[in-house]
């Protein structure tokens, strides 16, 4: 008579040696799974902070109305953390599957949820100025970074574009000029004359600011505005 399928099952087991896992196995396995689920998660939230701080610094507004203002946006796009992004956003929802009723669930509503939980946990992270805090801290500590990321010391150091930064080193209140070193130790000089100086700006040496104008000549620079470094307070000005 020929066997049922439970007594060749049965059979194999004994063959093999095959033994039940312990629930403390199945318990670790799940759990494991919850906290890369939860990994992925943040990773998703910290790389979309990142793109939110870069780009209040870029001032988007700003540089979009200057002559390649487009072309400058696009080249200056975070895209290691564009990349980033999607990535953990993937691997999250992979790793949902694995939960215990992740099957349950439909792809695209599963997704939908968890980009609805980047967007909401990433702006959290911006908002508590953590991401601010993440990436001034890669751009210092590591040189690779800023080789991989266009900074927005990088986006604001074209003065070829009208688009200069860096540090007030001198002011000339009689002459209406400030005396700038830039972020790679070169100094302009930068004549303000009629040119809009935000409020936040006191042209105190030592403060970080940001220039839109022309370039005229070799390291001289003339103003049309000059807004202050911290790209937030700058996002926010009116």
């Amino acid at each position: 008579m020929e066997k049922s399928i439970s007594q060749k099952v049965l059979e194999k087991i004994k063959q093999e040696k095959i033994s039940p896992k312990s629930r403390w196995n199945f318990l670790l396995c799940r759990s494991a799974v919850i906290a890369l689920l939860i990994f992925f998660l943040f990773a998703g939230a910290f790389s979309l902070g990142i793109i939110f701080s870069i780009f209040s610094q870029f001032e988007v507004g700003r540089i979009v109305g200057r002559p390649h203002g487009m072309g400058i946006l696009f080249l200056s796009l975070p895209f290691i953390w564009i990349i980033l992004l999607i990535f953990f956003a993937i691997l999250a929802i992979v790793e949902f599957a694995k939960t215990r009723h992740g099957y349950k669930y439909k792809t695209t509503y599963v997704g939908g949820i968890f980009i609805l939980a980047i967007i909401i946990f990433g702006a959290i992270l911006y908002k508590l100025n953590f991401s601010d805090n993440m990436e001034n801290y890669m751009n210092k500590n590591f040189s690779t970074y800023s080789q991989i990321v266009r900074t927005p010391e990088k986006v604001w150091s074209q003065p070829e574009e009208g688009l200069i930064s860096g540090e007030i080193i001198e002011n000339k209140k009689e002459k209406e000029k400030i005396y700038l070193r830039d972020w790679d130790g070169e100094i302009w000089e930068v004549d303000y004359f009629q040119a809009l100086v935000r409020p936040k700006v006191k042209k105190e040496i030592g403060e970080k600011v940001k220039i839109i104008g022309k370039k005229e000549d070799e390291y001289k620079f003339r103003a049309q505005e000059i807004r202050p470094w911290n790209g937030r307070q700058m996002h926010r000005e009116k």
